[in-house]
Parts: structure tokens; sequence; C-alpha cells
């Protein structure tokens, strides 16, 4: 992303997708911005992951302590739409309520890992989503667990990651 444009002001990360049934993987790259005031990022978008557009996006905001509340907003246009869960003519607008609920160790397979819960609702003129997101300060976002607009639900969960030295 930073070779096409040398303005991008976010961190470039890659969401691998291995297939189950044996189909050639396929993978995507996005960006995040992490500083010190807070830590936003884009979900996965792509094929079925495109419903996780309309969710709340993972985000957590400085003060790191347990009852900091903010919120945000984005436009987000008919493109995003599909008649497998919601379609939308014109661009929406998501208000986003956050809050930092708690913090507490939990299992995954890369092991126990100590994370901040942040609550978050998302609500527009076609509905509302949620997302329960647990950060590692370290790591960075370890669980992502959504309400879609469907209310279907989709949890993502970290399984292995690669830190790289900064300038790789």
């Amino acid at each position: 992303m930073i070779n096409n444009n040398p303005d991008y002001n976010q961190t470039v990360i890659s969401y691998k997708y291995p297939q189950v049934n044996g189909d050639r993987k396929f993978s995507s790259s996005t960006g995040v911005i992490e500083n010190e005031k807070n830590v936003w990022m884009h979900p996965p978008r792509d094929r079925f992951f495109r419903i996780l557009e309309i969710n709340p996006f993972p985000f957590i905001q400085a003060p790191y302590e347990i009852g900091n509340k903010w919120n945000w907003s984005l436009g987000i246009g008919s493109f995003w739409g599909d008649e497998r869960w919601k379609n939308w003519n014109e661009s929406i607008e998501n208000q986003y309520d956050y809050e930092i609920v708690g913090k507490e160790k939990i299992k995954l397979e890369i092991g126990e890992v100590e994370c901040y819960i942040i609550e978050s609702i998302a609500r527009s003129s076609i509905g509302q989503t949620r997302l329960t997101a647990y950060f590692n300060m370290e790591i960075g976002f370890v669980k992502l667990d959504y309400t879609n607009i469907d209310s279907t639900r989709t949890v993502l969960e970290l399984i292995d990651f690669e830190k790289k030295e900064h300038g790789e």
C-alpha cells in the first residue's frame, strides 16, 4: 500500500485466510493506526467478511482504563451492502459508542493473554451492530466477537502472529 501511495499514514497489516476445505488460501492488506492516543484498525472486509464493514471497527482509546468511553462516526457507501445481509441505496452514517468495560486473562491458541475488553455498538438508519473486542497491550486485538446486522455472529481469534522489527 505504501508503495502505491507514499502519503498512506497507516501501518499496513495483512490478513491470511486458510481454507478448511483445501482450496487455495487468500490474503489481503489494510491499515491500522497506532499511537499514544489510540489503536484503530480496519476489520477483515473480504468476501463474506464484507459484512464487518457495517460493524464497529476494532478501536481502543487512551486512557486505557475501565470506564473510559468515546464515540465517532463514519460514512459507509452502499457498495458494502449485500442481499445476504442488507442492502441500502445511499450512503449511511454509522454512529459508534465504545467503552472499556473490563480487563481479564483469556485463553487463546497462542496461550493465556491479559486483555482490555471493549464493548461497542454501531447505529445507523439500517439498524445496529455490536463488537466485543479483546485488546492486549503488547500484541493488539486478539479476539473480535461481532453481532452482525442480520443477528448472526462472527468471532475471530488470533491463532498466530509475527512481530517484525521496525523497517522490515
